[in-house]
């Protein structure tokens, strides 16, 4: 026992210490009694040390399957779009398979969508939602984004979505809403 440093802290708790002074050391004691009944090792060390090992371990995990996620996007890309090139693709994939360490910009923009493909998200959007979109196209759509609809609609910009609920309820035709859409984009 090193007696240097040990009798100043006697002396604190013996002639200085009030009753919340006391009541924390008590803790402290109980606490070290607990860990010299599991050998000296200190439990929430390990418990931490773990935790951080197995956050460390999920985070390498999605991060593979996000890169498995977009090489998959790429093949269905250039499968059904041979013509798009390298920076339309990029930002394609940054838009439905954004990186988590980037920001965000919200999803109220379709800034960084190329126009042409949102005009294709629009038509398809709009096809599905009057029922007139070809089934073989919807079951596309859902084998390769899931719920295609949500994300659509979560990229369009907000004016977009003004003009495409004013012709789903019927307060615009259809040549007014693709007026209004190629004017707002």
């Amino acid at each position: 026992m090193d007696k240097i440093r040990i009798y100043p802290i006697l002396e604190y708790i013996l002639n200085e210490a009030d009753t919340d002074d006391l009541a924390a050391i008590r803790e402290a004691l109980k606490r070290r009694e607990k860990q010299q009944a599991f050998g000296g090792v200190n439990i929430q060390n390990v418990a931490r040390q773990t935790g951080r090992s197995i956050e460390e371990q999920v985070g390498a995990s999605v991060e593979s399957i996000r890169d498995m996620i977009r090489n998959y996007a790429v093949q269905i890309i250039k499968g059904q779009a041979p013509e798009i090139g390298d920076e339309q693709l990029e930002t394609l994939l940054e838009s439905w398979i954004p990186d988590p360490g980037k920001k965000s910009r919200g999803g109220q923009s379709a800034g960084d969508i190329p126009q042409e493909a949102l005009l294709t998200m629009i038509r398809q959007y709009i096809a599905y939602k009057t029922e007139s979109m070809d089934p073989r196209e919807l079951k596309s759509l859902v084998a390769e984004i899931g719920d295609w609809p949500q994300a659509y609609w979560s990229k369009f910009p907000v004016p977009v979505r003004r003009i495409i609920t004013k012709y789903l309820n019927k307060e615009i035709d259809a040549d007014m809403c693709w007026e209004l859409i190629n004017r707002s984009i």
